[in-house]
């Protein structure tokens, strides 16, 4: 007979998978065809980066109130719910302005605010929430194969939609398929709000819960090891948005893929977590967060070395393969690395402060690119300087990856 524990615990962990699996294919029918969007309606190669994370920075100003919110409502779970609901919503007006032909560029930084805010929102909830019902023993393991499959189901959503683009722009109802594709996002964020209100919460708020003031949480990270955690995460954001918003646009005007190459290209390093997830489980069950942190950062550097030297396509999917699993090892490694810093009851206020921190980080990446691409021409050769920027940044990020690495136990953040 199974212990209704068990049985409490199998179902809950199933419906987050669920969850999870509709908001990735959000994730790959919506949010990430922004750039190519901007690009579709006539805004630019420049906008079309900085649109998927200067938006970020403004959304994470805005999620701030989050922590207050929630102490209100007296519920992680309702909150998360309302959220994820308000963030389909966005997909309508995204969904209006493709059938009417486009909207100037504040109209669509607007809607990528909103879309970033209440995504941001949810998020600093629902790590605290996520916590309470996946214990530690089993956690890294069921996050690996969590990830696994939310990537792959990411990765058939983005290459299907990709497929739809390139067969709609032949025929001429480009922006038409725009339109659909935001519609289904919607509708899949739509199930995944569903499958959070199904799921379990042991306690509506932690025991102990308190926001935790800003001035507090930077002494805390000035003075012990969760600081140097924090500064490798934002130095490395930075290094990679230098480059990684402008491969959509680089992609698509100056090396003239299809929609169907690009999103092969772009799904590539999703395929490679989906295979590499379980081994970079089972090194993090053995080795920790913080060596895991640090495979992924090494990994990292070198990345973009294709893009700099050859337009061949064998080698940029090998590249790719390798951005891939440098991913893989980064996003489990910092996942994990927050649960073991943070304590459970300051998780939502720590989360919504950080989001500000890594989005800032994020946005001043983008920004320098964006900077340099625009002011050298927007062409080939710009292209290629950013690239080389980024990964000289990226090298220069290795000595606070391994400070990381080398640092003693786990400490509050």
């Amino acid at each position: 007979m199974v212990d209704v524990r068990v049985r409490d615990l199998r179902g809950n962990l199933r419906k987050s998978w669920l969850d999870g699996a509709s908001y990735m294919l959000m994730v790959g029918l919506g949010e990430h065809y922004l750039p190519a969007f901007v690009l579709a309606i006539g805004l630019g190669d420049v906008f079309s980066g900085w649109v998927a994370t200067v938006p970020m920075l403004a959304g994470a100003l805005l999620q701030l109130s989050t922590p207050h919110l929630v102490e209100r409502l007296g519920s992680l779970r309702r909150w998360v719910v309302w959220t994820a609901a308000l963030q389909a919503a966005v997909f309508v007006p995204l969904a209006w302005v493709a059938l009417r032909g486009g909207a100037p560029a504040p109209v669509v930084f607007v809607l990528a605010t909103l879309y970033w805010a209440t995504g941001l929102a949810t998020g600093p909830a629902w790590i605290t929430w996520i916590s309470s019902l996946v214990p530690k023993l089993v956690r890294a393991r069921y996050f690996a194969r969590r990830n696994r499959g939310l990537w792959l189901t990411f990765a058939a959503a983005f290459v299907g939609a990709g497929a739809l683009l390139e067969w709609s722009r032949a025929r001429g109802y480009e922006l038409e398929a725009f339109a659909t594709l935001f519609a289904l996002a919607g509708l899949a964020r739509c199930a995944s709000a569903y499958y959070l209100s199904r799921q379990e919460e042991p306690e509506p708020l932690p025991r102990g819960w308190r926001v935790v003031p800003v001035v507090e949480l930077l002494r805390r990270w000035a003075g012990d090891t969760s600081g140097r955690l924090v500064l490798c995460i934002f130095a490395v954001q930075v290094a990679v948005q230098t480059a990684t918003p402008f491969l959509t646009a680089f992609m698509r005007t100056e090396l003239r893929f299809s929609y169907t190459l690009y999103a092969l290209l772009y799904a590539t390093p999703y395929v490679a977590r989906v295979i590499a997830l379980d081994a970079l489980g089972h090194f993090a069950h053995r080795h920790g967060a913080a060596r895991t942190t640090w495979l992924g950062a090494v990994l990292f550097a070198p990345s973009l070395f294709a893009w700099l030297a050859t337009d061949s396509v064998a080698l940029l999917f090998a590249a790719q393969v390798l951005a891939g699993i440098a991913f893989a090892a980064w996003e489990l490694g910092t996942f994990l690395a927050f649960f073991d810093h943070v304590p459970e009851s300051e998780r939502t206020s720590v989360y919504a402060l950080f989001n500000v921190g890594l989005s800032s980080a994020m946005a001043l990446g983008s920004l320098v690119g964006g900077t340099l691409l625009g002011a050298l021409g927007s062409d080939h050769t710009a292209y290629l300087w950013v690239f080389a920027l980024s990964t000289a940044l990226r090298f220069a990020a290795l000595p606070l990856a391994a400070r990381v690495r080398t640092a003693p136990g786990p400490a509050r953040a």
